[in-house]
C-alpha cells in the first residue's frame, strides 16, 4: 500500500506541485497540515489563518498532500485579516486543491469581502466552479467553468484576473467559461478592507452563509498567471493513491470496530450476569431528563440505574413522568413486551386510577452528522409512541418506554403507591411506584408566554387532507396545550387570527397566546387599503375584546426584520405608522434587537438568547422592561454550545431547563419557530412511517447543505389516524414550563402573604430566597447544571415552601 504524500517545501512551495513559481511570486499559502495557536501558518510566513466557529477533533483529515481542512457547515471556517497580500484587484491567481462533500447550491471557497463589498469569490453553484466580483456599483461579474465537479472528487481548480479577463482551470485544463455581468458599467474589481474567509460567506447582519462542505487540501494566491497544462496524470495518480490509502484507513476502522462490539457484548454479558435475573429481560428506571443513546458505552449507565422503584412528585393540573428501560438479555432478543399499570393507592385508600396514565415505547431516530460539534452521531430516542400496545427489543439491546401519570385539580395530596408490571415470553417483572401528590394545582393557563409554531397546512398534506373539521383542530389543540403550548402560527396571514375566534372560544381558559392576521411585508400604496384594513383591525380586535382574550393577542409583523431590513423596513414602518395610532395598546411583536432603527416600531421584543449575556444588550433589554415594553427569547438554529437548545443532538435536559432559565432571566415569553417542519422532509416515508427512518432534518438554503440541525424546528412526530406523537424533548420542555408554574405561583403565595403583613415570617423569608435560581442550578443561560439532580432538589425545595405558605 502507497502512503499519503507529505508535503516538502522548497521556497514556500511544495516540490510535488510542478512548474512552481518563485518564492517572490507567492503572496500567501496554507498547507492545512498542522493547526498552530488556532489557525494555519502561512507558507509565506506573513498571513495566518485563524479558526472561527467551533472546533472539534475531526477539523484535520488526511488530504492528497498530507492533511486537509474539514468545513463542515454551520461549524468551522477561517479568517484571514485584510492585508495587500490579499486585497487585490490585477494580475493574481487564486489556487486551491478540495474535495467537495457536496455541490448543490452555491459553496463558498474564498470569499475577500463581506455580503456587500466582494473584492473576489472563488466557489462553487452547483458543481460549476465560479470565479467572480462586485464592481463599484455592487454588480456582480461572474465566470462560470462549464465542467461539473462531482462529490469526493479531488479537484486543482487556480482562478485568474486581469484587466477585467478571467480564467479558470481544473486539473491542468483551461476550460469553457461562460460570463455574465448584472448590468452596464465598468468592471473593474473593487478592493476592501474586509477580511477574507475561507469556507463560507459573510451574510447580512454577521450572519454566515453559502459554506463549502468538505476537504481543503491547499489553498494560495499568487501573483501573476499561475497556471500549469500537465496536472490531469499527477492528480489522477494522487487520487489512486489517496483511495488506497483511505481504504487502508477504512479497513482499519472496520477492525476496531469489531474489536469495540466485541467488547461491547462482553460488557454487556457481565452486566446481565451480575443483575442475577431470572427473566430473558431486566429493567432500569431514568429519569425523564435524561436520554440514554444507543452508544457503544449504554451499558456503563444500565449499570448504574436503579432497577427498585419510581418516585414521582406532582401537582395538581401536572403530568410527571419516567422512563423504564426494558432491557433484553444477550442471547435472545424480545419479539412482544407489553406493560401494565396498576392503580396507585394512598395511606387513606384514595385511589389514584388507570385512566390517568399513559405509556409507550420511545423509538430511536438514527442522526447524520448535522454541521455542529455533537458527540455522538447515531440512534437517539426521541418519538414517544403513546397508544402502542406491545414493543421488541433485540438481544444485548434496549427500549425505552415512557410512563406518564396526568394529576387532576383536586387530587387529595399523599403518597400513591402502586407497581408497573412488564410482561415477555410468559416472564414478568415489576418495579414499585410511588407519587406524592402536592397539597396545591398549577394554573390551567400558563403563566409565561409561550409561541411555537405549529403548521396545520404540513398536518393536513402528511394525512392526505384539504382541510380539518372543527372537531380534528380542537383535538391538536388540546394535545398542544396538553403540554402548556398554546396553538399558534407566527406566520399566518390568510385568516384573522390563528386560531380562529370560533375555535379561540373552546380555549380561551387554557391559552395565553395567539396572534391577529399580519399587515404582510410589502408596502401598501393606496390609501383606501390602508383605511380598509384599519377597519378589518378594529373588527378583529372587537372579537378579541369579546372573548376576554385581550391579554392574549398579539401582532406579528415581519420575521426577524433586522435581517431583512432592506426589503421589509418600508411595509414594516407603514405597519407601526397605522396600527400604533389606531390601536395604542396592541402588542407589536419583533424577533430582532432594538436596533435604533427598529426602537420605535415595536413595543414587544424577542432576541435570540445568546445576546441576554452581553453586558450592553442586558442593560439595554432592562431599560425595555422598566419602560413597560415586553421582552422575550427565541431559539432556532442558535444559540450553539454552551448555551441549551432544543436540537436532537443536545442533550434532553435542554429542553427542560429553559423554564427555569426564563424565570431568572425574567423574561415575558418563550418563541420558537416551529414545531413540524421535519414532516416535510419525510413526506415520502408516510405511508411506511414510523417502520421506515425518520430524517431529522431540514432544508437549509442558506447553508447549502440538506442537513440543517437535526431536530431543529421539530418536536412532535406524526402518528397513526391523526394522532400526533410527542418528542422525548417535548416532554422535558412541558416539565420546564411547569418548573416555571412553581416559581410564579411561590411568588404569588409569597405576595399574598406580604399583604398580609407577614412578610417576615421565618417561612416567608426562607421561600422569598428560592426566587433567586440557585447557581448550583444555574448561574447564566450558558453555565448551567446540566445533571438533573440539583433541579430536581430544587423542585422539591420549591414545592415544600409552596405547601409550608397556604393560602
Amino acid at each position: 500500500m502507497k502512503r499519503l504524500c507529505t508535503w516538502v517545501t522548497i521556497l514556500g512551495v511544495s516540490a510535488g506541485m510542478t512548474g512552481a513559481l518563485s518564492a517572490e511570486e507567492l503572496l500567501v499559502k496554507w498547507d492545512f497540515n498542522e493547526v498552530v495557536d488556532g489557525g494555519f501558518a502561512d507558507l509565506a510566513g506573513k498571513t495566518p489563518a485563524t479558526i472561527r466557529g467551533e472546533g472539534g477533533g475531526d477539523i484535520l483529515q488526511p488530504g492528497l498532500y498530507g492533511k486537509a481542512f474539514l468545513v463542515t457547515p454551520g461549524e468551522r471556517w477561517l479568517e484571514v485579516p485584510s492585508s495587500d497580500l490579499v486585497n487585490l484587484k490585477e494580475d493574481f491567481t487564486v489556487h486551491c486543491v478540495f474535495k467537495p462533500i457536496h455541490v448543490h447550491s452555491y459553496r463558498t471557497i474564498l470569499r475577500k469581502g463581506n455580503w456587500k463589498q466582494v473584492n473576489y469569490l472563488l466557489g462553487m453553484r452547483d458543481g460549476r466552479v465560479e470565479f467572480k466580483y462586485k464592481d463599484a456599483e455592487g454588480k456582480w461579474v461572474t465566470i462560470t467553468a462549464q465542467r461539473n465537479i462531482k462529490e469526493n472528487e479531488w479537484v486543482d481548480v487556480r482562478a485568474y484576473h486581469s484587466d477585467g479577463a478571467m480564467e479558470i482551470w481544473i486539473n491542468g485544463r483551461k476550460q469553457p467559461t461562460v460570463k455574465w455581468r448584472a448590468g452596464e458599467g465598468d468592471e473593474a474589481m473593487v478592493e476592501n478592507e474586509e477580511p477574507a474567509l475561507v469556507g463560507v460567506s459573510a451574510g447580512d447582519t454577521g450572519r454566515y452563509d453559502y459554506w463549502f462542505y468538505g476537504l481543503i487540501d491547499e489553498l494560495a494566491i499568487y501573483r501573476g498567471r499561475f497556471v500549469e497544462t500537465n496536472l490531469a496524470a499527477e492528480m489522477a495518480a494522487r487520487t489512486q493513491e489517496y483511495e488506497e490509502a483511505m481504504a487502508a484507513i477504512e479497513e482499519q476502522r472496520k477492525r476496531a470496530e469489531a474489536v469495540a462490539a466485541w467488547e461491547r457484548d462482553k460488557a454487556f454479558e457481565q452486566f446481565y450476569a451480575a443483575s442475577g435475573a431470572s427473566t430473558p429481560f431486566i429493567l432500569r428506571v431514568l429519569p425523564t431528563a435524561r436520554r440514554l443513546e444507543k452508544r457503544p458505552d449504554a451499558v456503563k449507565v444500565l449499570s448504574e440505574l436503579s432497577s427498585q422503584k419510581v418516585e414521582l412528585s406532582a401537582a395538581g393540573n401536572e403530568v410527571e413522568s419516567v422512563q423504564l428501560l426494558v432491557v433484553a438479555g444477550p442471547k435472545v432478543g424480545i419479539k412482544e413486551a407489553t406493560l401494565q399499570l396498576s392503580p396507585l393507592v394512598n395511606d387513606d385508600g384514595a385511589v389514584f386510577p388507570v385512566k390517568q396514565m399513559e405509556w409507550g415505547p420511545i423509538q430511536s431516530v438514527t442522526t447524520e452528522r448535522p454541521g455542529i460539534a455533537v458527540d455522538f452521531v447515531g440512534e437517539i430516542p426521541d418519538v414517544v409512541r403513546y397508544g402502542t400496545h406491545s414493543f421488541a427489543v433485540e438481544a444485548g439491546d434496549f427500549t425505552p418506554v415512557m410512563i406518564r401519570y396526568s394529576v387532576p385539580e383536586g387530587t387529595a395530596p399523599g403518597v400513591y403507591r402502586g407497581k408497573v408490571a412488564v410482561e415477555a415470553g410468559g416472564a414478568k417483572s415489576e418495579v414499585e411506584v410511588a407519587l406524592r401528590v402536592a397539597e396545591f394545582s398549577l394554573p390551567k393557563k400558563g403563566s409565561l408566554k409561550v409561541a411555537f409554531s405549529f403548521f396545520e397546512s404540513t398536518y393536513e398534506k402528511w394525512y392526505g387532507r384539504t382541510s380539518l373539521t372543527k372537531a380534528e383542530k380542537l383535538a391538536i389543540y388540546d394535545f398542544l396545550l396538553s403540554y402548556r403550548i398554546p396553538p399558534s402560527n407566527l406566520y399566518h396571514s390568510e385568516r384573522e387570527s390563528y386560531p380562529s375566534f370560533e375555535l379561540l372560544e373552546a380555549i380561551k381558559d387554557r391559552t395565553n397566546f395567539f396572534t391577529i392576521r399580519s399587515w404582510g411585508s410589502k408596502l401598501v400604496a393606496e390609501k383606501e387599503e390602508v383605511e380598509r384594513r384599519v377597519v378589518n383591525y378594529r373588527t378583529m380586535l372587537e372579537k378579541v375584546d369579546a372573548l376576554g382574550l385581550k391579554d392574549e393577542v398579539y401582532f406579528y409583523g415581519v420575521d426577524e426584520l433586522w435581517w431583512h431590513m432592506d426589503k421589509n423596513l418600508p411595509a414594516a414602518k407603514q405597519a407601526h405608522e397605522v396600527l400604533s395610532v389606531a390601536f395604542p395598546d396592541l402588542r407589536m411583536m419583533q424577533t430582532s434587537n432594538p436596533i435604533p432603527e427598529l426602537r420605535d416600531l415595536y413595543n414587544v421584543w424577542i432576541p435570540l438568547v445568546e445576546y441576554f449575556d452581553q453586558p450592553e444588550t442586558r442593560k439595554e433589554f432592562d431599560g425595555l422592561k422598566k419602560s413597560g415594553q415586553e421582552v422575550w427569547w427565541y431559539l432556532a438554529d442558535t444559540p450553539l454550545r454552551p448555551y441549551p437548545n432544543f436540537f436532537l443532538d443536545y442533550p434532553v435536559f435542554d429542553s427542560r431547563i429553559y423554564g427555569v432559565l426564563s424565570w431568572m432571566y425574567g423574561v415575558d415569553g418563550l418563541l420558537y419557530w416551529a414545531m413540524n417542519r421535519e414532516w416535510r422532509t419525510n413526506m415520502d416515508i408516510r405511508r411506511q412511517w414510523p417502520e421506515a427512518a425518520w430524517r431529522p432534518y431540514i432544508l437549509h438554503v442558506h447553508q447549502g447543505t440538506r442537513k440543517s440541525r437535526n431536530g431543529m424546528g421539530n418536536l412532535i412526530y406524526p402518528g397513526p389516524k391523526g394522532q400526533i406523537y410527542p418528542s422525548l424533548r417535548l416532554e422535558n420542555l412541558r416539565d420546564g414550563l411547569e418548573d416555571y408554574e412553581y416559581l410564579a405561583l411561590l411568588k404569588r403565595r409569597i405576595s399574598e402573604r406580604e399583604k398580609a403583613g407577614e412578610a417576615e415570617q421565618p417561612e416567608v423569608r426562607k421561600a422569598r430566597k428560592l426566587l433567586s435560581v440557585p447557581q448550583q442550578v444555574a448561574k447564566a443561560a450558558n453555565d448551567y447544571n446540566a445533571d438533573p439532580t440539583e433541579l430536581a432538589a430544587y423542585r422539591k425545595a420549591l414545592t415544600e415552601a409552596i405547601e409550608r405558605l397556604k393560602k
